[in-house]
């Protein structure tokens, strides 16, 4: 065998020994998973919201907008065509590790209501219906689990073998029985709520 190829063989395994590995503990220490707020505008009015002073987004009425959002507190201030609809304070805890990241909402002036859709799939040895959360508060964290973004479809079915419970984040209408999230409704009678 020439230098040549011993020299590949060796370069192939030495990446195939460190180089996964180290490209593991690159991402766990410099890529961090991040923070966000759903700024959630349940007004029939557009709103401008500025966090720590900066225009963070201008929200339509009924429509929401990620944004992302470091550790520690914050300000914020969102006006409508009449002035300030809300103002107040929120705080984004720090990370537990390079990957933690924290999900919340930010329930501008208080007029939107939201509810937890826990869908069994698979099977029914999970726990599954409709529950409320957020309920009075401006400012509230979402689960770690949640699939999907903020009134996502709810699919019949998902990918994968076995039980699965998922849980999805929706707005919510006069009753907790009424969300906005689009769902098959064969899984409304799996609820009870047909």
């Amino acid at each position: 065998m020439n230098k040549r190829k011993l020299l590949v063989r060796l370069a192939l395994i030495f990446g195939a020994l460190f180089g996964l590995p180290l490209l593991l503990l690159f991402a766990a220490l410099f890529i961090e998973r991040g923070s966000s707020v759903v700024l959630d505008n349940g007004n029939d009015f557009p709103v401008a919201v500025a966090i720590d002073g900066k225009d963070a987004a201008t929200i339509a009425p009924h429509q929401h907008k990620r944004v992302s959002s470091k550790a520690g507190a914050h300000t914020l201030v969102a006006r409508g065509p009449s002035g300030v609809v809300d103002e107040g304070t929120f705080t984004i805890p720090q990370p537990k590790g390079a990957l933690d990241g924290f999900r919340a909402v930010y329930n501008l002036g208080g007029a939107a209501r939201y509810v937890l859709v826990s869908i069994c799939y698979g099977g029914s040895n999970c726990d599954q219906g409709v529950e409320r959360i957020g309920e009075g508060k401006r400012f509230f964290e979402l689960p770690n689990v949640l699939y999907g973004e903020l009134d996502g479809e709810i699919p019949e079915t998902t990918a994968g073998s076995g039980v699965q419970s998922h849980l999805f984040f929706c707005h919510a209408g006069a009753t907790r029985k009424q969300f906005a999230c689009p769902i098959e409704k064969s899984l409304l009678a799996k609820l009870g709520l047909r």
